[in-house]
């Protein structure tokens, strides 16, 4: 995967409770920097915060 490819990038963010939801990745960016929302992910089992970061 390329982060720089507009084809390949991640465009939504999503889950399965309820009826599933998604939303678009730049208003998840918005909602970690507001604190307004937290995300999660599974690695290896364990659930790990996800976090705003910019690559140089």
């Amino acid at each position: 995967m390329h982060r720089d490819s507009a084809w390949e990038r991640i465009s939504h963010v999503g889950g399965h409770e309820t009826n599933g939801w998604k939303i678009t990745l730049d208003k998840a960016i918005k909602m970690i920097e507001d604190g307004e929302f937290r995300f999660y992910v599974s690695v290896g089992g364990d659930r790990v915060g996800v976090i705003v970061a910019e690559s140089r």
